[in-house]
C-alpha cells in the first residue's frame, strides 16, 4: 500500500494538549481556593475548590481520550500497510462544509472505502444504527458510529461525482481497534471490523467497481484538492 497523505493528528494532538494544561489550571486554582478556604473556614470557597478539582478528573479524561484515538488511527494505518502497491491511503482529510474528519480514504481497485476508527472499551452494543453502552446494570446511549461512517462515505460519493461527474460506490468501514472492547453486534448497516480483520476483508471484497490507477490517482487529487481548500478555509474563517 502507498500512502498519498499521512497525519499528524492535529486535531486530537491539540485536544491532548488542551486536556492538560486544562488539568493543571483546574489543579493549581482547587488548591489554592482550599488551602484559603480551610484556613478562613470559608465553606463556599472550600466548595469552589473541590468543584475546580472535580473538573480536573474531565480535562485528563480529554486528555486520554485523544491519545487513546491517535494511537487507534496509527493501529488502522498499520493494518492497511499489509495490502499490496495497487491501494493508495489518504488519512485525516476534511472536507469542505463538514466539522468533522474523515479518518482514512483507502482507494484501491475494488473501490473506494472509507473507514471511521475508534478506540473505545467496555461493552459496546449496535443494533442497526443504534449504538449503546452497558455499564454494569445500566444500558446508555451512544453517538451512532454507522451513520457516523455513513455520511462521510455520502459526502465522499457526492464529491466525486460533482468533481468528476461520475458515480463511485464508496464503502463505510467502522473499526475497532482497542483489544478491551466487547462488541455485541445486532444486524449492523455496514461492516464493524476488529482491527486485525481489516487488510483480509478489503482483500477478500468482491470488486464494486473496476478502477485503473489513473482513476485512482485522480480521485486522489480531487480529494487532496478539496480538503486543501477546505483546510484553508477553516484557516481564514
Amino acid at each position: 500500500m502507498r500512502t498519498l497523505k499521512g497525519t499528524s493528528y492535529p486535531y486530537l494532538e491539540r485536544m491532548k494538549v488542551k486536556g492538560k494544561k486544562r488539568f493543571y489550571i483546574a489543579l493549581g486554582i482547587g488548591f489554592v481556593l482550599l488551602v484559603v478556604g480551610f484556613s478562613l473556614a470559608n465553606l463556599w470557597t472550600i466548595t469552589f475548590g473541590f468543584l475546580a478539582l472535580a473538573f480536573c478528573g474531565a480535562y485528563l479524561s480529554n486528555r486520554y481520550n485523544a491519545e487513546a484515538g491517535i494511537k487507534g488511527e496509527r493501529m488502522v494505518t498499520a493494518a492497511l500497510q499489509q495490502l499490496d502497491d495497487s491501494c493508495y491511503l489518504v488519512d485525516d482529510v476534511l472536507l469542505p462544509g463538514r466539522r468533522g474528519n474523515i479518518d482514512h480514504i483507502l482507494l484501491s481497485p475494488k473501490g473506494i472505502f472509507c473507514i471511521e476508527t475508534k478506540n473505545w472499551t467496555g461493552d459496546i452494543r449496535c443494533n442497526r444504527d443504534e449504538w449503546t453502552k452497558k455499564e454494569r446494570r445500566r444500558i446508555y446511549s451512544m453517538e451512532s458510529v454507522s451513520k457516523q461512517a455513513w455520511k462521510n462515505a455520502n459526502d465522499l460519493s457526492d464529491l466525486i461525482r460533482k468533481r468528476l461527474n461520475i458515480g463511485m460506490p464508496v464503502t463505510p468501514i467502522c473499526v475497532f481497534t482497542n483489544p478491551s472492547a466487547k462488541l455485541k453486534l445486532t444486524r449492523p448497516t455496514l461492516p464493524v471490523l476488529r482491527v486485525a480483520e481489516l487488510s483480509e476483508y478489503i482483500r477478500s471484497t468482491e470488486s464494486l467497481i473496476h478502477l485503473t490507477e489513473t482513476e485512482i490517482l485522480s480521485v486522489a487529487e480531487n480529494i487532496l484538492s478539496k480538503h486543501i481548500n477546505s483546510q484553508q478555509s477553516t484557516t481564514w474563517n
